[in-house]
């Protein structure tokens, strides 16, 4: 088939601002469907990502259009996270819907950023969308994107935001012929991160001031308050009447948004009788869709498989954009870790699973090194367990759902073994009897504890590990939240995120429990400021600190 091309087209947003896009579109007589990746990456560079074909998408019938969004690549403005997404998605809607090759029946695509482009305009319903594709990206950009549990997370939003500050560098040099200061000051910025994750030098923080200013304002807001919906809008799934086709990865830095998208919007699908979203979620991290870490190889099944994922993309555009058939398969698909294989399932989380709950005791009574993981609550009172928090030796991140420098080649992100940190003083860890039997272990995974502390203000950071026989301890999933001053002394709830893992007859889980997870997370500026802290997690009779879950048996395959 013969393709169309037409670059850099002019798309004018309500306010005069000109957004650039090239369209790609099969040589036909009659019009078709379109398909809309607004990106801020680059259009020239969209059709080589990961997850995308996207000529061959043209091919099977559908035209495809790309677009640089405000301030960025071609496009005219300036480029402020979020904020214009919304109004400029709808008035590229409008006229791509518009135009004579399009039939008027719009579909959108794309990852991480891309998949924000796409949640913002889908909540005012615009009519000529029918259906998205959003993959690995977020529900909530301020609680789950910029912070999680109210700490900020520094390693990704320090590297992404260098990221994004070397094209406006390179846009203000060009502006200055013959100087490069500009891009040269953010790589050498780039190259010193490590460095920059205490704080910033004088040239970065001129750097980010001038080339990326909504750094700041991230972190002049570390409570929520009534400027965030203007700084970091958020999408509304519920209400989203297109259905999305969510693709997510078990140690990707948006899962728990991946999640919750499917979540909300299956459940309002549901209850109205329309058509709802599916989900497929692989032993992928942010960058890394190998399924090949520094510490784990989840096997020649995990790699991700861009035939594939075209091919539910089109089979999901064709049944939603064109009358097509509807898929016969499953609405949820799951890669499951320990067993390495991918399942099909009902729902997420599935109805089959149980909910179970372990508690945490300071010693454990069947004589293994530190606390214990029990399924009975403790009959008495029990001393409150303590730990440490100390500024200038925080506990390293080692591994999980993250993305900062290294992370995108397997490094420090992922499945990594937590046994390197059980010689730390800082970090607790809490113990389960071995399984008896093969256990799923599938759904949301929250930590209960009461809890103080020596400062106003103080961390509570869990990860939650699949120990083997060899003592080996890998990571599953893990999270933080930062405790505020009004908050002290009362009942926590760690939210560690979701995993679906196989756990073995003669495993154990193993919970760790410290204060600070750096430099995934900044340090707590409160306790850093007082020098240090120490907390206690205390429990009463029957009411010990606990971890709640979801276990089930292995679906046949």
């Amino acid at each position: 088939m013969k393709i169309l091309t037409e670059v850099g087209l002019p798309v004018a947003m309500r306010d005069g601002v000109v957004l650039r896009a090239d369209v790609y579109r099969p040589d036909v007589d009659h019009p078709v469907p379109a398909l809309l990746m607004r990106t801020p990456y680059r259009k020239d560079l969209a059709l080589g990502s990961p997850f995308s074909e996207g000529l061959r998408l043209v091919r099977e019938g559908f035209a495809l259009v790309i677009q640089d969004v405000r301030g960025r690549g071609d496009s005219e403005g300036v480029f402020y996270p979020f904020r214009a997404e919304t109004d400029d998605g709808l008035d590229t809607f409008e006229w791509v819907a518009g135009q004579p090759w399009c039939s008027g029946s719009l579909g959108t695509i794309g990852a991480s950023y891309v998949g924000a482009t796409q949640w913002l305009p889908a909540r005012a319903n615009p009519p000529a969308l029918k259906a998205m594709a959003p993959i690995v990206t977020g529900a909530d950009y301020r609680d789950g994107w910029i912070y999680r549990g109210g700490a900020f997370e520094l390693g990704f939003c320090l590297q992404w935001t260098l990221s994004i500050a070397l094209e406006a560098a390179d846009r203000l040099d060009r502006e200055t012929p013959g100087s490069k200061a500009f891009v040269d000051r953010v790589r050498d910025a780039q190259d010193r991160i490590e460095a920059l994750y205490p704080g910033f030098d004088a040239d970065a923080e001129d750097l980010i001031e001038r080339l990326a200013p909504f750094y700041g304002d991230w972190r002049a807001h570390p409570v929520e308050d009534e400027d965030w919906p203007a700084i970091a809008p958020n999408p509304s799934p519920a209400t989203t009447l297109a259905p999305a086709l969510d693709i997510g990865g078990w140690y990707d830095i948006f899962l728990v948004g991946t999640l919750a998208n499917f979540v909300q919007q299956r459940a309002a699908a549901r209850a109205a009788g329309r058509p709802g979203p599916r989900l497929v979620v692989g032993p992928w991290a942010h960058g890394v869709y190998s399924g090949r870490f520094h510490e784990r190889r989840f096997g020649v099944r995990s790699q991700i498989d861009v035939a594939g994922i075209v091919n539910e993309q089109i089979r999901w555009f064709d049944q939603h954009l064109r009358g097509g058939p509807e898929a016969a398969s499953a609405p949820v698909r799951l890669f499951i870790l320990g067993l390495d294989q991918w399942r099909d399932f009902d729902d997420w989380p599935p109805a089959s699973a149980t909910p179970s709950t372990l508690y945490l005791s300071p010693t454990d009574p069947r004589d293994q090194p530190g606390g214990g993981l029990l399924v009975d609550p403790p009959a008495s009172d029990q001393a409150a367990i303590q730990i440490s928090f100390d500024p200038g030796d925080p506990v390293p991140t080692l591994g999980g759902s993250t993305l900062f420098a290294g992370s995108t080649i397997g490094e420090r992100v992922g499945p990594a073994d937590l046994a390197q940190l059980e010689s730390r003083s800082d970090v607790r860890t809490f113990t389960s009897a071995p399984f008896e039997r093969d256990r799923l272990l599938i759904g949301p995974i929250a930590w209960q504890v009461s809890a103080d502390a020596t400062t106003e203000s103080f961390d509570l950071v869990a990860h939650l590990a699949d120990v083997g026989p060899s003592g080996q301890a890998e990571l599953l999933t893990g999270s933080i939240l930062r405790v505020q001053p009004e908050q002290r002394g009362g009942s926590q709830r760690v939210e560690l995120g979701a995993t679906a893992a196989l756990i073995k007859a003669g495993h154990r889980l193993r919970l760790y429990a410290c204060a600070s997870d750096f430099p995934r997370f900044d340090l707590n500026p409160l306790a850093s400021a007082a020098g240090g802290a120490v907390i206690s997690l205390s429990g009463k009779a029957g009411y010990a600190p606990r971890l709640e879950l979801l276990l089930d048996d292995l679906p046949l395959d």
